[in-house]
């Protein structure tokens, strides 16, 4: 049951990363419940609207992007589902025309999910670690 879930988990992170380089915000934001509760490292929660907008930003400012996740650990109840992500990222974006800046993002979260009749999709994120260089 829980390897039927993993698999699951793993799709809707996969379309996610796609929609990001894509920058498809209505398509990475569909991964989302429009419940979220976003608890950012600065201690900060913000809601799905928020994350929208962020993102919405993130995608002006990037070039290009990637990312992949390894996952610590899955606990299932049901419906509903948590699980540590350790994700690696990457971003470059071009400031005043010539220059190319790269950032590199380790982020350990824990994610909380929940079936619904549309899939998966993320209610609760707690970011407890992230590291940016």
């Amino acid at each position: 049951m829980h390897e039927d879930v993993a698999r699951e988990l793993d799709l809707l992170h996969e379309h996610a990363k796609h929609a990001f380089a894509d920058k498809n915000l209505e398509a990475y934001m569909s991964g989302f419940s429009s419940k979220l509760n976003y608890k950012q490292p600065n201690g900060k929660t913000i809601g799905f609207d928020q994350l929208a907008r962020d993102i919405k930003v993130q995608f002006d400012r990037v070039d290009e992007a990637g990312s992949s996740y390894e996952r610590e650990s899955l606990d299932v109840d049901g419906d509903r589902a948590i699980q540590v992500l350790i994700q690696n990222a990457w971003a470059v974006e071009t400031i005043l025309f010539f220059f190319k800046r790269r950032w590199l993002i380790k982020r350990k979260g824990k994610c909380e999910y929940e079936r619904t009749s549309a899939g998966w999709k993320i209610v609760k994120v707690e970011v407890l670690e992230e590291r940016v260089a």
